[in-house]
């Protein structure tokens, strides 16, 4: 089917005409925008509007000089110059949309294979060859030990010059920090942490050279050391990787004694640790905040087991303690989220399980509470669960009717703190 050709000459046309009117329209609104930013007295000689242009010619009339104490009117815009004006109705200008910022990491319990394959390729590298660091140096020291290399050095010679390899590893870690990137010297840093720790280790247990006491304090120091290092390098995998030889540590120097005090201490500072690291670094740094808990729990656990016949205040103050830290850590995390929550993406739809659809209704979602905003209620819910059985499983064994003393003292705390923080 051709179009007539005088029909699409008329359609450019009245195009043309339409953007003619839109130009006059933004002109007018422009000189009474700058008549706005001028003075009064200017403003009352010139006047916000524009002055019509006559519509029919004019014969040749010598013009009107202008006074000496009178401005001249301002020339007319190029468009109006051309054409007489047209009465125009301004229209409000529409008020621009606020358009939110996607987030182009996925939120929810989606599978996303080119992250797994990044923490396969990259991560999984770093640890292979932080495994690879420390078997060879035990091999080679196994060699050495084997073949009278070193038989003629005494054991303390031999744990301080592991000890000082370590420090030799970290120090090349931290120059690769610096000079390169901090993904490439996670594994020196990495090594030579596992290296410290099996020198304090052989000299505290194969050796003897030192007491648990003071090979325990050396290895919390080391620990600290790696967290402190992979927070300040952002070094996620480091941090974690101490994280978790620090909860290794009471299980290398065990010696079968009961412990009433530095335990349960000890297990609550790891706790606190893991709180205060994902606060300050947040991202992926939240990890450590679940490998503290969880770590709490189950060590804390097997502690009250062993303990809750013979120390009955030291498992309940342990189990309150750890229960106050999870929810004023969750308390300070949703206050802080709720500062973040317009500049991140929320599935509005969806919220610890419960969805909403457009016509108001609500319906339960199980896969829901996997997701990131159901972490408050799935920590605080787990959390209370394990404090009122162990508390339970405490109080038990002294006297049996007092059982109900745990949920209750748990429910009360519970509500002192909603209206504290309300």
């Amino acid at each position: 089917m051709q179009h007539n050709p005088q029909a699409r000459m008329d359609e450019i046309e009245q195009s043309l005409e339409a953007l003619t009117l839109r130009v006059d329209q933004l002109s007018v609104r422009l000189l009474h925008l700058e008549n706005l930013d001028m003075p009064a007295v200017a403003q009352k000689e010139v006047g916000s509007e524009p002055r019509e242009a006559p519509s029919k010619p004019v014969g040749c009339v010598a013009p009107k000089l202008p006074d000496a104490d009178t401005q001249p009117a301002p020339a007319p815009p190029p468009a109006q110059a051309a054409r007489a004006p047209v009465a125009i109705k301004q229209a409000p200008l529409p008020t621009p949309a606020r358009v939110s910022k996607p987030n182009p990491k996925k939120r929810g319990i989606e599978f996303d294979p080119s992250q797994f394959e990044w923490l396969l390729g990259i991560r999984g590298l770093m640890l292979v060859g932080v495994l690879i660091v420390v078997v060879g140096v035990g091999m080679f020291l196994k060699l050495a030990h084997d073949e009278g290399w070193i038989a003629a050095m005494s054991p303390i010679t031999k744990c301080a010059g592991a000890g000082i390899f370590g420090l030799a590893l970290i120090g090349v870690g931290e120059l690769l920090r610096k000079k390169l990137s901090p993904l490439s010297s996670s594994g020196f840093t990495a090594a030579g942490i596992a290296t410290i720790f099996a020198s304090v280790y052989a000299s505290s247990r194969v050796y003897e050279l030192m007491g648990v006491e003071f090979a325990f304090s050396l290895l919390v120091i080391t620990t600290l050391c790696g967290v402190l290092l992979g927070a300040i390098g952002q070094r996620v995998m480091l941090s974690l990787l101490s994280l978790m030889g620090a909860f290794a540590v009471p299980m290398l120097l065990s010696t079968g004694e009961p412990s009433y005090f530095i335990f349960p201490a000890y297990l609550l500072l790891l706790l606190s640790m893991g709180a205060v690291l994902s606060g300050w670094k947040g991202g992926r740094y939240a990890y450590a905040r679940q490998l503290a808990w969880w770590g709490t729990g189950l060590l804390g656990s097997a502690w009250i087991v062993d303990m809750h016949d013979r120390a009955l205040v030291s498992s309940l103050v342990f189990v309150t303690l750890a229960w106050l830290m999870t929810v004023i850590e969750l308390a300070f995390s949703a206050r802080f989220f709720t500062r973040l929550r317009d500049r991140v993406e929320w599935d509005g739809a969806s919220n610890a399980g419960i969805r909403i659809d457009a016509e108001g209704n609500r319906s339960f979602n199980p896969a829901g509470l996997l997701t990131r905003e159901a972490r408050w209620i799935n920590a605080l819910f787990g959390a209370t669960i394990w404090a009122v059985v162990s508390a339970g499983a405490t109080i038990r064994t002294q006297e049996p009717g007092l059982v109900f003393l745990s949920p209750m003292g748990f429910a009360v705390m519970g509500v002192v703190v909603v209206v504290v923080t309300m």
